[in-house]
């Protein structure tokens, strides 16, 4: 938050029974007093059962997916990054299950507590469960949840539940009655029922437009012959295996996730269908760079590990810094692939060719930029791939480094065999690859509407209470 000070009466920290200094923010509380006057009541009394997750017991081969503090989008639940644990698990921590109807609240951390999101579509998953990190709520309805997340979604829900937060020195948290204490506006039942539709209408647009992505990718999977459900599966990392000494000599390396089986069946599986190594498809790779600071009113923009993820770039969300003298600018078209990170690394996107006016925007220094040759492969398809669990676990298995400290090289991209469909006449086929980037530009052109409605609905909330919240309040 902002380095701002400002004074409280004595009388009012005696009756929050509290000295965090963020809840006496002025600014904060201005908003909580208009919330006050326009009859807002508080989220306690609108749900029930308000619990927190539990530390999972996690399970490489797990039925039941894991509710995460990195899941929770605006959205969605994200399945990237996975977590299983066992279906045993899940039944005996009936308290972890998040339900049909309930809301979540991440619960720790700068910048990552106070996200919301609501549980009203099934997944086809054998159920949820939240981690430690997750507050989990039960509404009465599919409409009661939705309008309370979309309100907790818009700055002024973030900034009053980060208001309520507790610690300090970026290890904050916010308990359930904390969370519970937090006001909603209270209005009239259309006004209600017309923020909850439009809310569910995106957020199941974007769950469909999920469903493309996974076509997307079973298209590859079968022309590899590999089952998709295998290939969504995580390769084990506490499993042990064997590797021929003769193995290790052509590979002149002796990482473990090199020579795991599993992916050595992917990567002849993908050789034997028919593929190009992403060296060859590589017409030139530079590196990003370290500028000395960021500042939001800088000139150029910088692309970092976070902003790259095919098809859900935007220039918007990108940082920026100063100086105008750099080496090169990214002019559109480029292949950007995260070179380090336990998680991001390997993820990749395609830079749009339209930038926001008089921007130029240039790569941080743990990305490549790759310059596709399009005689070869369209750059949002190889995208595709490496953001697959096929390319995901390749990209993981060539990495060097441990301890979480990641890191993907030029070098490697000879041992990355891209998927090539060919013709019976062996010439490349095109509309194959087509097919599987239209399908993910579904997703993103879904989204895209989405967060047009998103915009609509902290307009309105806006408008209701009558005051704007100070943004600064919330911290990034």
């Amino acid at each position: 938050m902002s380095s701002t000070s400002w004074t409280s009466e004595f009388s009012a920290v005696k009756t929050a029974l509290r000295l965090d200094p963020e809840f006496f923010d002025y600014r904060s509380r201005s908003v909580t007093e208009a919330l006050t006057q326009s009859g807002a009541v508080s989220l306690g009394s609108l749900v029930q059962d308000v619990r927190r997750g539990i530390l999972p017991e996690y399970v490489n081969e797990g039925e039941v997916r894991v509710v995460k503090t990195a899941s929770v989008r605006r959205f969605e639940f994200a399945r990237s990054p996975e977590a299983f644990v066992s279906r045993e698990f899940a039944a005996m921590n009936p308290r972890a299950e998040v339900p049909l109807n309930s809301i979540v609240v991440t619960s720790t951390g700068v910048g990552s507590a106070g996200r919301a999101f609501a549980h009203l579509i099934e997944s086809g998953d054998d159920g949820l469960v939240a981690d430690g990190h997750i507050t989990v709520m039960q509404a009465p309805d599919s409409e009661a949840a939705a309008y309370i997340t979309a309100f907790l979604q818009s700055p002024i829900g973030r900034q009053q539940i980060l208001r309520h937060h507790r610690g300090s020195s970026r290890q904050i948290e916010l308990y359930p009655q904390d969370i519970c204490a937090v006001l909603i506006p209270s209005t009239s039942p259309r006004w209600k029922k017309s923020i909850a539709e439009r809310w569910i209408t995106a957020v199941t647009s974007v769950f469909e437009s999920d469903n493309a992505i996974s076509a997307a990718e079973r298209l590859i999977a079968d022309f590899i012959g590999i089952d998709a459900d295998y290939a969504q599966k995580p390769i084990p990392v506490a499993a042990s295996w064997t590797s021929s000494l003769s193995a290790l000599r052509v590979a002149t390396r002796l990482d473990a996730e090199h020579q795991n089986p599993r992916v050595a069946k992917l990567k002849r599986s993908i050789e034997e269908a028919g593929s190009i190594p992403l060296s060859s498809l590589a017409m030139s790779i530079r590196k990003g760079f370290q500028p000395a600071g960021y500042s939001e009113n800088g000139e150029t923009v910088v692309v970092k590990a976070k902003d790259v993820y095919y098809p859900d770039f935007s220039f918007g969300s990108c940082d920026r810094t100063w100086g105008t003298n750099w080496p090169y600018y990214l002019a559109g078209g480029e292949l950007l692939i995260n070179s380090t990170g336990e998680g991001t690394l390997g993820r990749s996107t395609v830079v749009p060719f339209v930038k926001p006016t008089g921007d130029q925007a240039i790569p941080a220094v743990d990305l490549l930029v790759v310059e596709i040759d399009r005689a070869l492969a369209i750059p949002e398809y190889v995208a595709v791939f490496l953001n697959s669990p096929l390319g995901h676990h390749l990209s993981t298995a060539l990495q060097t480094g441990s301890s979480g400290q990641q890191h993907l090289n030029p070098a490697h991209f000879a041992f990355l065999p891209v998927p090539i469909k060919r013709t019976t006449s062996g010439s490349i086929d095109w509309t194959w690859q087509q097919e599987i980037v239209e399908l993910v530009e579904l997703r993103a052109t879904r989204r895209r509407n989405a967060e047009s409605v998103a915009v609509e609905l902290d307009a309105e909330f806006i408008q209701l209470v009558g005051v704007e919240p100070d943004l600064r309040t919330i911290p990034e």
